[in-house]
């Protein structure tokens, strides 16, 4: 249960530092024309589903379900940084403020997600105990598989 709050709040976190980041936060160009806009744009649309990811952890009742959200995560994030560094990138001036702070920024909250995702990832499966949804669940498996047979 612990698990469940901590990594969905981190989670959640992360969707809402890919909102608030650009915004408030890091320095972004002031040309609304430039790429950097549509960069940041993109990863705002990323970050809504980084944000439901992170709220349906919560809920998430079995292994199977978190490690599937967390996969979800894992993608997402990497979408951010293909957005970022190969799909529209930013400026291409390394001395302006995207490149400076807004792109920098995102780049580690981007990192910071891939390692609750890969340790999320290892210590759900590595998890000892089995919860009573998981018994339930494999219960049921082995049912329906005596049934099919």
């Amino acid at each position: 249960m612990k698990n469940k709050v901590i990594v969905g709040g981190l989670y959640t976190l992360a969707g809402i530092f890919y909102i608030i980041g650009p915004k408030f936060i890091f320095d972004l160009c002031k040309d609304e024309s430039m790429n950097c806009h549509k960069s940041v744009n993109a990863v705002l649309a990323i970050a809504i589903a980084v944000i439901v990811a992170g709220v349906l952890y919560f809920f998430s009742n079995t292994k199977r379900e978190r490690i599937f959200l967390s996969i979800i995560e894992a993608v997402l994030g990497i979408d951010v940084l293909l957005i970022l560094l190969v799909l529209i990138k930013g400026c291409g001036m390394a001395d302006m403020a995207c490149q400076r702070s807004t792109f920098p920024g995102l780049y580690g909250i981007t990192v910071l997600l891939l390692l609750v995702v890969a340790i999320n990832i290892v210590v759900t499966l590595l998890w000892s105990g089995k919860n009573e949804d998981d018994i339930e669940e494999t219960e049921s498996d082995e049912e329906n598989i005596d049934k099919s047979e």
